[in-house]
Protein backbone atom coordinates (compact mmCIF):
# COMPACT_ATOMS: atom_id res chain seq x y z
CA UNK A 1 0.00 0.00 0.00
CA UNK A 2 2.90 2.10 0.65
CA UNK A 3 4.44 2.15 -2.71
CA UNK A 4 1.53 1.17 -4.75
CA UNK A 5 2.13 -1.92 -6.27
CA UNK A 6 0.16 -4.62 -6.24
CA UNK A 7 2.37 -7.60 -7.16
CA UNK A 8 5.70 -8.84 -4.58
CA UNK A 9 8.03 -10.21 -7.49
CA UNK A 10 8.30 -6.41 -8.46
CA UNK A 11 10.47 -5.63 -5.50
CA UNK A 12 12.41 -8.99 -6.24
CA UNK A 13 13.29 -7.62 -9.83
CA UNK A 14 16.74 -8.60 -10.57
CA UNK A 15 16.59 -4.84 -12.94
CA UNK A 16 15.70 -3.21 -9.60
CA UNK A 17 13.10 -1.55 -10.97
CA UNK A 18 12.18 -0.39 -7.58
CA UNK A 19 13.84 1.64 -5.03
CA UNK A 20 13.23 -0.73 -2.21
CA UNK A 21 14.82 -3.59 -4.73
CA UNK A 22 18.35 -1.11 -4.60
CA UNK A 23 21.17 -2.68 -2.52
CA UNK A 24 19.58 -6.04 -2.39
CA UNK A 25 20.59 -9.26 -4.08
CA UNK A 26 18.56 -11.20 -6.66
CA UNK A 27 16.24 -13.13 -4.40
CA UNK A 28 12.23 -13.90 -3.34
CA UNK A 29 12.37 -12.29 -0.26
CA UNK A 30 9.53 -9.60 -0.45
CA UNK A 31 7.53 -12.55 -2.44
CA UNK A 32 8.03 -15.08 0.30
CA UNK A 33 6.36 -12.62 2.66
CA UNK A 34 3.81 -11.71 0.88
CA UNK A 35 2.67 -15.45 -0.31
CA UNK A 36 4.47 -17.75 2.40
CA UNK A 37 3.58 -15.49 5.55
CA UNK A 38 7.28 -15.47 6.48
CA UNK A 39 8.52 -13.11 8.87
CA UNK A 40 10.66 -9.98 7.27
CA UNK A 41 12.84 -10.37 10.13
CA UNK A 42 14.24 -13.82 9.47
CA UNK A 43 14.77 -12.92 6.23
CA UNK A 44 18.27 -12.03 5.05
CA UNK A 45 18.70 -8.98 2.76
CA UNK A 46 22.51 -8.58 2.24
CA UNK A 47 23.81 -6.55 5.33
CA UNK A 48 20.67 -6.52 6.92
CA UNK A 49 17.21 -8.64 7.28
CA UNK A 50 14.76 -7.39 5.14
CA UNK A 51 12.38 -5.70 7.64
CA UNK A 52 15.80 -3.51 8.77
CA UNK A 53 16.36 -2.72 4.87
CA UNK A 54 12.78 -1.30 4.33
CA UNK A 55 12.62 0.29 8.01
CA UNK A 56 15.92 2.46 6.72
CA UNK A 57 13.89 3.73 4.29
CA UNK A 58 12.49 6.77 5.32
CA UNK A 59 9.35 6.88 3.16
CA UNK A 60 8.27 3.11 4.35
CA UNK A 61 9.31 3.13 7.63
CA UNK A 62 6.24 2.97 8.67
CA UNK A 63 5.35 -0.17 6.68
CA UNK A 64 6.98 -1.89 9.79
CA UNK A 65 4.90 -1.00 12.72
CA UNK A 66 2.36 -3.61 11.75
CA UNK A 67 4.73 -6.41 13.01
CA UNK A 68 6.01 -4.86 16.11
CA UNK A 69 1.94 -4.13 16.81
CA UNK A 70 1.61 -5.70 20.71
CA UNK A 71 -1.73 -7.02 19.34
CA UNK A 72 0.49 -10.01 17.77
CA UNK A 73 2.21 -10.51 20.70
CA UNK A 74 -1.59 -11.18 22.00
CA UNK A 75 -1.88 -13.37 19.16
CA UNK A 76 0.76 -15.64 20.20
CA UNK A 77 0.54 -15.82 23.83
CA UNK A 78 -2.67 -13.61 25.02
CA UNK A 79 -0.27 -10.99 26.85
CA UNK A 80 -1.90 -7.71 26.62
CA UNK A 81 0.99 -5.72 28.03
CA UNK A 82 -0.06 -2.17 28.77
CA UNK A 83 -3.23 -2.91 27.48
CA UNK A 84 -4.38 -4.40 30.72
CA UNK A 85 -4.22 -1.38 32.53
CA UNK A 86 -7.75 0.24 32.80
CA UNK A 87 -6.06 3.84 32.43
CA UNK A 88 -4.52 2.47 29.12
CA UNK A 89 -8.33 1.51 28.25
CA UNK A 90 -9.80 4.70 29.20
CA UNK A 91 -7.50 7.07 27.59
CA UNK A 92 -8.51 5.33 24.41
CA UNK A 93 -12.41 4.82 24.76
CA UNK A 94 -12.08 8.75 25.21
CA UNK A 95 -11.61 9.51 21.39
CA UNK A 96 -14.67 7.45 21.00
CA UNK A 97 -16.85 9.29 23.19
CA UNK A 98 -16.76 6.88 25.68
CA UNK A 99 -15.52 5.96 29.57
CA UNK A 100 -15.87 3.58 32.30
CA UNK A 101 -17.45 4.44 35.56
CA UNK A 102 -17.90 2.53 38.81
CA UNK A 103 -21.59 1.77 40.01
CA UNK A 104 -20.53 4.94 42.53
CA UNK A 105 -19.44 7.21 40.19
CA UNK A 106 -22.57 6.06 37.49
CA UNK A 107 -24.55 6.84 40.06
CA UNK A 108 -23.37 10.12 41.40
CA UNK A 109 -23.47 11.08 37.75
CA UNK A 110 -27.08 10.05 37.28
CA UNK A 111 -28.43 12.17 41.08
CA UNK A 112 -26.35 15.39 39.61
CA UNK A 113 -28.02 15.71 36.34
CA UNK A 114 -24.62 14.54 34.10
CA UNK A 115 -25.61 10.90 32.99
CA UNK A 116 -29.10 10.81 30.93
CA UNK A 117 -31.33 7.65 30.54
CA UNK A 118 -29.98 6.88 26.85
CA UNK A 119 -28.96 3.54 26.91
CA UNK A 120 -30.61 2.37 29.78
CA UNK A 121 -33.85 0.29 30.15
CA UNK A 122 -36.22 0.02 33.28
CA UNK A 123 -35.97 -3.36 34.76
CA UNK A 124 -37.58 -4.95 37.87
CA UNK A 125 -36.10 -2.50 40.65
CA UNK A 126 -34.00 -0.11 38.93
CA UNK A 127 -32.48 0.96 35.58
CA UNK A 128 -30.17 -1.30 33.84
CA UNK A 129 -27.63 -0.79 31.26
CA UNK A 130 -29.04 -1.86 27.59
CA UNK A 131 -25.56 -3.36 25.95
CA UNK A 132 -26.53 -1.97 22.73
CA UNK A 133 -27.25 0.91 23.02
CA UNK A 134 -24.37 2.06 25.10
CA UNK A 135 -22.00 0.47 23.12
CA UNK A 136 -23.34 1.88 19.90
CA UNK A 137 -20.19 4.75 19.89
CA UNK A 138 -17.86 2.37 18.70
CA UNK A 139 -20.59 0.40 16.49
CA UNK A 140 -20.80 4.01 14.60
CA UNK A 141 -17.02 4.54 14.50
CA UNK A 142 -16.31 1.27 12.90
CA UNK A 143 -14.05 2.32 10.28
CA UNK A 144 -11.96 4.25 12.52
CA UNK A 145 -11.73 0.77 14.55
CA UNK A 146 -10.45 -1.31 11.64
CA UNK A 147 -6.87 -0.80 12.67
CA UNK A 148 -4.29 -2.91 14.77
CA UNK A 149 -4.85 -0.18 17.04
CA UNK A 150 -8.48 -0.42 17.23
CA UNK A 151 -8.93 -4.13 17.18
CA UNK A 152 -6.04 -4.04 20.09
CA UNK A 153 -8.65 -1.98 21.87
CA UNK A 154 -11.70 -3.31 21.73
CA UNK A 155 -9.48 -6.89 22.70
CA UNK A 156 -8.76 -5.19 25.78
CA UNK A 157 -11.71 -4.14 26.80
CA UNK A 158 -13.25 -7.80 25.54
CA UNK A 159 -10.66 -9.05 28.15
CA UNK A 160 -11.52 -6.75 30.87
CA UNK A 161 -15.59 -7.68 30.67
CA UNK A 162 -14.81 -11.29 30.89
CA UNK A 163 -12.28 -10.97 34.04
CA UNK A 164 -14.22 -8.95 35.77
CA UNK A 165 -17.65 -10.22 35.79
CA UNK A 166 -18.38 -13.36 33.97
CA UNK A 167 -21.96 -12.63 33.92
CA UNK A 168 -21.52 -10.02 31.77
CA UNK A 169 -22.08 -12.06 28.62
CA UNK A 170 -24.11 -9.65 26.77
CA UNK A 171 -21.25 -6.46 26.98
CA UNK A 172 -19.17 -9.38 25.88
CA UNK A 173 -21.44 -10.89 23.11
CA UNK A 174 -21.55 -7.03 21.62
CA UNK A 175 -17.55 -6.53 22.02
CA UNK A 176 -16.97 -10.04 20.60
CA UNK A 177 -19.21 -9.28 17.30
CA UNK A 178 -17.04 -5.84 17.06
CA UNK A 179 -13.35 -7.29 17.23
CA UNK A 180 -15.09 -9.98 14.15
CA UNK A 181 -16.10 -6.64 12.36
CA UNK A 182 -13.58 -4.16 12.78
CA UNK A 183 -10.64 -7.11 12.22
CA UNK A 184 -12.45 -7.69 8.73
CA UNK A 185 -12.92 -4.30 7.86
CA UNK A 186 -8.95 -4.08 8.45
CA UNK A 187 -8.40 -6.72 5.83
CA UNK A 188 -10.60 -4.93 3.75
CA UNK A 189 -8.36 -1.99 3.84
CA UNK A 190 -5.27 -4.08 3.41
CA UNK A 191 -6.70 -5.43 0.20
CA UNK A 192 -6.36 -9.03 1.51
CA UNK A 193 -6.80 -11.77 -1.46
CA UNK A 194 -8.88 -14.70 -0.09
CA UNK A 195 -5.86 -16.98 0.66
CA UNK A 196 -5.07 -13.80 3.37
CA UNK A 197 -8.28 -13.01 4.24
CA UNK A 198 -9.06 -16.74 5.22
CA UNK A 199 -6.26 -16.67 7.01
CA UNK A 200 -6.97 -13.70 8.85
CA UNK A 201 -10.30 -14.76 9.86
CA UNK A 202 -9.17 -17.96 11.35
CA UNK A 203 -6.64 -15.72 13.40
CA UNK A 204 -9.33 -13.90 14.73
CA UNK A 205 -11.57 -16.50 15.04
CA UNK A 206 -9.36 -18.72 17.24
CA UNK A 207 -7.40 -16.11 18.89
CA UNK A 208 -9.19 -12.89 19.42
CA UNK A 209 -12.80 -13.65 19.82
CA UNK A 210 -12.09 -16.83 21.62
CA UNK A 211 -9.15 -18.61 22.38
CA UNK A 212 -8.39 -21.85 20.70
CA UNK A 213 -5.35 -21.73 18.58
CA UNK A 214 -5.55 -25.37 17.99
CA UNK A 215 -8.02 -26.53 15.84
CA UNK A 216 -7.79 -30.24 14.79
CA UNK A 217 -8.28 -31.16 11.32
CA UNK A 218 -8.80 -34.95 10.40
CA UNK A 219 -7.24 -36.29 6.82
CA UNK A 220 -10.76 -36.63 5.80
CA UNK A 221 -11.66 -33.15 6.51
CA UNK A 222 -8.09 -31.96 4.29
CA UNK A 223 -9.13 -33.80 1.80
CA UNK A 224 -12.65 -32.50 1.16
CA UNK A 225 -11.42 -28.81 1.73
CA UNK A 226 -8.73 -29.63 -1.08
CA UNK A 227 -11.01 -30.73 -2.91
CA UNK A 228 -13.23 -27.89 -2.41
CA UNK A 229 -10.41 -25.87 -3.59
CA UNK A 230 -9.43 -27.65 -6.36
CA UNK A 231 -12.99 -27.57 -7.79
CA UNK A 232 -12.64 -23.44 -7.12
CA UNK A 233 -8.93 -23.42 -8.95
CA UNK A 234 -10.35 -25.19 -11.92
CA UNK A 235 -13.11 -22.51 -12.89
CA UNK A 236 -10.29 -19.83 -13.50
CA UNK A 237 -7.40 -20.12 -15.71
CA UNK A 238 -4.32 -19.34 -14.11
CA UNK A 239 -0.64 -18.55 -15.16
CA UNK A 240 2.74 -17.48 -13.35
CA UNK A 241 5.08 -16.30 -15.86
CA UNK A 242 3.72 -17.39 -18.71
CA UNK A 243 3.29 -21.08 -17.26
CA UNK A 244 0.34 -22.81 -16.00
CA UNK A 245 -0.39 -22.73 -12.50
CA UNK A 246 -1.12 -26.07 -10.84
CA UNK A 247 -4.20 -26.89 -8.43
CA UNK A 248 -4.17 -28.38 -5.40
CA UNK A 249 -4.42 -32.05 -6.78
CA UNK A 250 -1.93 -31.39 -9.47
CA UNK A 251 1.11 -31.60 -7.15
CA UNK A 252 2.76 -33.78 -5.43
CA UNK A 253 5.56 -32.28 -3.12
CA UNK A 254 7.42 -29.01 -2.75
CA UNK A 255 6.64 -25.81 -1.84
CA UNK A 256 3.49 -25.59 -3.73
CA UNK A 257 2.02 -28.80 -2.46
CA UNK A 258 2.96 -27.22 0.93
CA UNK A 259 0.79 -23.95 0.41
CA UNK A 260 -1.98 -25.87 -0.99
CA UNK A 261 -2.20 -27.87 1.90
CA UNK A 262 -2.02 -25.18 4.22
CA UNK A 263 -4.83 -23.31 2.34
CA UNK A 264 -6.37 -26.44 2.76
CA UNK A 265 -5.86 -26.83 6.53
CA UNK A 266 -7.45 -22.90 6.37
CA UNK A 267 -10.74 -23.62 5.22
CA UNK A 268 -11.36 -26.74 7.03
CA UNK A 269 -10.68 -24.96 10.05
CA UNK A 270 -12.90 -22.51 9.42
CA UNK A 271 -15.61 -25.11 8.32
CA UNK A 272 -15.35 -26.15 12.18
CA UNK A 273 -15.62 -22.43 13.38
CA UNK A 274 -18.88 -22.05 11.46
CA UNK A 275 -21.45 -23.64 13.90
CA UNK A 276 -21.03 -20.97 16.50
CA UNK A 277 -23.62 -22.74 19.15
CA UNK A 278 -22.39 -24.84 21.83
CA UNK A 279 -22.41 -28.65 20.34
CA UNK A 280 -22.92 -30.32 23.53
CA UNK A 281 -26.15 -31.08 25.86
CA UNK A 282 -25.52 -31.64 29.50
CA UNK A 283 -27.33 -35.43 30.85
CA UNK A 284 -27.10 -37.04 34.16
CA UNK A 285 -24.09 -39.71 33.83
CA UNK A 286 -25.60 -43.16 34.29
CA UNK A 287 -25.54 -46.60 33.37
CA UNK A 288 -27.99 -45.56 30.38
CA UNK A 289 -25.96 -42.81 28.91
CA UNK A 290 -22.70 -43.99 29.06
CA UNK A 291 -24.07 -47.14 27.44
CA UNK A 292 -25.46 -44.61 24.54
CA UNK A 293 -21.95 -43.12 24.18
CA UNK A 294 -20.30 -46.40 24.26
CA UNK A 295 -22.83 -47.97 21.21
CA UNK A 296 -24.25 -44.16 19.32
CA UNK A 297 -21.96 -44.85 16.38
CA UNK A 298 -23.40 -47.95 16.08
CA UNK A 299 -27.01 -47.03 16.94
CA UNK A 300 -26.43 -44.61 13.78
CA UNK A 301 -24.85 -46.77 11.50
CA UNK A 302 -28.39 -49.10 11.84
CA UNK A 303 -30.51 -46.07 11.24
CA UNK A 304 -28.68 -44.48 8.28
CA UNK A 305 -26.36 -47.10 6.71
CA UNK A 306 -24.68 -44.43 4.93
CA UNK A 307 -23.24 -43.06 7.62
CA UNK A 308 -20.88 -45.95 7.55
CA UNK A 309 -17.37 -45.11 5.89
CA UNK A 310 -17.20 -46.98 2.56
CA UNK A 311 -20.74 -47.75 2.32
CA UNK A 312 -21.64 -48.74 -1.04
CA UNK A 313 -25.33 -49.95 -1.09
CA UNK A 314 -24.61 -51.81 -4.68
CA UNK A 315 -22.54 -54.31 -2.76
CA UNK A 316 -24.45 -57.53 -0.99
CA UNK A 317 -22.95 -57.59 2.13
CA UNK A 318 -23.92 -53.59 1.95
CA UNK A 319 -27.50 -54.57 1.91
CA UNK A 320 -27.27 -57.01 4.37
CA UNK A 321 -28.31 -55.57 7.62
CA UNK A 322 -25.87 -54.95 10.62
CA UNK A 323 -26.27 -58.03 13.51
CA UNK A 324 -27.81 -56.62 16.91
CA UNK A 325 -26.67 -54.64 19.71
CA UNK A 326 -26.28 -56.21 23.11
CA UNK A 327 -28.01 -53.80 25.69
CA UNK A 328 -27.72 -54.97 29.34
CA UNK A 329 -31.18 -55.81 31.51
CA UNK A 330 -29.64 -53.59 34.10
CA UNK A 331 -29.70 -50.67 31.17
CA UNK A 332 -32.76 -51.67 29.75
CA UNK A 333 -34.24 -51.09 33.07
CA UNK A 334 -33.44 -47.68 33.26
CA UNK A 335 -35.65 -46.94 29.75
CA UNK A 336 -38.71 -44.46 30.15
CA UNK A 337 -41.88 -46.57 29.02
CA UNK A 338 -43.24 -45.58 25.46
CA UNK A 339 -46.47 -44.80 27.26
CA UNK A 340 -44.84 -41.86 29.35
CA UNK A 341 -46.89 -38.66 28.59
CA UNK A 342 -43.32 -36.94 28.77
CA UNK A 343 -40.81 -39.74 27.06
CA UNK A 344 -39.27 -38.47 24.03
CA UNK A 345 -37.78 -39.45 20.64
CA UNK A 346 -40.45 -42.37 21.07
CA UNK A 347 -39.92 -43.00 17.37
CA UNK A 348 -36.16 -43.52 17.96
CA UNK A 349 -36.28 -45.80 20.63
CA UNK A 350 -38.99 -48.04 18.55
CA UNK A 351 -36.98 -48.31 15.52
CA UNK A 352 -33.85 -49.29 16.76
CA UNK A 353 -35.17 -51.84 19.20
CA UNK A 354 -35.77 -54.31 16.38
CA UNK A 355 -31.98 -53.83 16.23
CA UNK A 356 -31.30 -54.55 20.00
CA UNK A 357 -30.92 -57.79 22.30
CA UNK A 358 -31.30 -57.50 25.84
CA UNK A 359 -28.35 -60.07 27.61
Amino acid sequence: MATGETDPRRFDDAKGAHRLSRGLPVGRRFTRVMEDGYDPRNISAGKFQLFDHVKKRREFSQATAAYTHPLFKYMQDRELGPARELSWIKARLHSFGLTLMSDMEHSHARAFGFVSHDGWVMGSTDWLVDEKSTLAPLRDQLEALSSLDGVYLLVALHRLVIDTSPSASEYATQLSALIFDAAMGLARRYRYVPEQHDTWRLLVETRLCRWIPEVRITEEEMSAALARLNWEFEQTERSVAGRPKLGPLQVGRGRAERRWRRYAHVVAALKCLDSHEFPWLFAACTDGTRWIEQNSKDIQQRLHPASRKGYDPSKPEDKQELPPISMPAAVQRLRRSHSDPDAFHNWLSVFVDRHIIIG
